[in-house]
């Protein structure tokens, strides 16, 4: 045996010897998130206690933005940016319609772009390509999850790889800022990072409304964790964990939950045995969250779930502060992914990789165009109860940027061969987010809300971009 090949071997059994070592002897644990303590809500994160600014009570806009890592990334950011340049007049003064937005629900690599823009604001747009976009998270995951001193730590039955995720996230972007932040800092948007209960299947929002069931605080609650169990992709990624109090109080939100909702139709009566299960502290002591693209890879089912507790969307509107809402604005960022048919066109059986990406793409594309069909239906109905409500006639206005829409069929199927990863080429980034700001432009529905809010002249214009540069394809 040659005797470079010797040492490595010596190197590598010293290396496992370490480790087994050491494993007897790991205490390395997740944060453990903390049980409510009676502090008075109009401090806590939620959505009545966030300013709107100079934004118009008039027009409530919300934005959800899909999973898919970087390239869902990039492609959100362009959306805003398209945003924070569209100016109209309306209500009497001129507005960027940037600062119009109210809600940003969002999943996975959305969640990255939300939870930045949210906590940073203007300052986001100078800081997020080159301290995210731009940059080989990936790469840097990998190699800290196998890294020594991680890979000891991973030992420990309570500490998994989405603690490096979440760390990363922490370090790079939103160094230690947490949800009470937010609330201090009492602005809109705001944030819903969505993600999957595990053991349910359920949708499980970061929202204080969600925490108030386990009876837990999420004003203690890094962004970083939030985001990184947004995107915890199975079996890549290890869930993250939260503990349930929810035998130690009893507030407002379990009462509403504890209501005769006897009358509630089949989809909705499932929701609600959903939540109610996080009231069963005994069987659910801890609850393990996984990516959000799982269930709803866009992010609307909270808006959903809103309107169904509220009795109404025009309760939730009168809630919400809404009472004389004359527009309603949903701007829907979808970088899901095409279904690939390379398997079709062999005889052979299909290895056991492409059956494993089979069966995580087919869930989330089937749940996403599910919840674009029930979100338009749902719309409608919103429309005729607000006009029943308020008896006048709100209009809605919902707009897609979404890359299965590319209208090229060649430049479509580039973009869509994009990867899902937590990197890729700065090329093409710009790419994504020239298209997202594109795609936002020429949509037919944002062309009409830009006219019925007499938009400059300039905003209305389509011709920003005849065409986008074409992808390369790879050899």
């Amino acid at each position: 045996m040659p005797k470079n090949q010797f040492t490595s071997i010596c190197h590598l059994l010293f290396a496992v010897l370490a480790l087994s070592l050491t494993a007897c002897s790991t205490t390395a644990h997740y944060p453990i998130n903390p049980a409510q303590n009676g502090a008075d809500k109009k401090t806590e994160y939620r959505f009545e206690n966030l300013g709107g600014g100079n934004s118009s009570d008039h027009l409530a806009m919300t934005l959800f933005f899909s999973g898919g890592g970087t390239r869902a990334a990039a492609l959100s950011h362009g959306v805003l940016e398209e945003l924070a340049e569209m100016r109209v007049r309306w209500d009497g003064r001129e507005r960027i319609l940037l600062d119009e937005i109210d809600v940003i629900s969002s999943v996975s690599g959305g969640s990255i772009t939300a939870a930045h823009y949210g906590l940073k604001q203007r300052q986001h747009f100078a800081e997020f390509p080159d301290k995210f976009l731009y940059k080989d998270y990936q790469n840097s995951i990998k190699d800290k999850i196998f890294s020594l001193e991680i890979l000891t730590q991973l030992w420990s039955p309570t500490y998994g790889r989405i603690e490096i995720v979440a760390n990363k996230f922490d370090q790079s972007l939103f160094h230690g800022a947490t949800f009470g932040d937010l609330a201090r800092q009492g602005k809109r948007p705001y944030l819903v990072l969505n993600s999957t209960d595990m053991s349910s299947g359920a949708r499980f929002a970061f929202t204080q409304e969600q925490f108030d069931l386990i009876c837990a605080d999420l004003s203690a609650i890094p962004l970083a964790r939030a985001v990184a169990a947004s995107a915890a992709v199975p079996v890549v990624f290890s869930p993250l964990t939260l503990k349930n109090y929810t035998s130690t109080c009893n507030n407002d939100t379990k009462q509403e939950l504890n209501r005769d909702w006897s009358k509630l139709p089949p989809r909705q009566q499932l929701r609600l045995r959903e939540l109610r299960s996080y009231l069963d502290e005994q069987r659910r002591p801890y609850l393990h969250l996984v990516d959000g693209g799982l269930v709803d890879n866009i992010g609307i089912g909270g808006s959903l779930d809103h309107a169904m507790f509220s009795g109404s969307a025009a309760n939730l509107a009168q809630i919400l502060g809404f009472d004389n809402l004359r527009k309603a604005v949903f701007v829907i960022v979808s970088a899901e992914t095409d279904p690939s048919l390379e398997a079709d066109l062999s005889p052979s059986v299909p290895s056991m990789r492409r059956v494993a990406m089979a069966l995580a793409d087919i869930p989330i594309n089937r749940n996403t165009r599910e919840s674009l069909i029930q979100f338009r239906e749902t719309v409608s109905q919103w429309k005729l109860a607000l006009k029943q409500k308020f008896g006048n006639d709100t209009e809605f206005y919902v707009i897609e940027v979404s890359l299965r829409d590319i209208a090229d069929p060649v430049e479509r199927e580039l973009f869509m061969a994009i990867p899902t990863t937590l990197s890729l080429p700065k090329d093409n980034v710009d790419r994504l987010r020239q298209l997202g700001r594109k795609m936002l432009r020429e949509s037919p529905e944002m062309q009409r809300l830009l006219r019925d809010m007499a938009a400059e002249p300039h905003a209305l214009d389509t011709k920003m971009d005849a065409r986008l540069p074409i992808l390369k394809q790879k050899r």
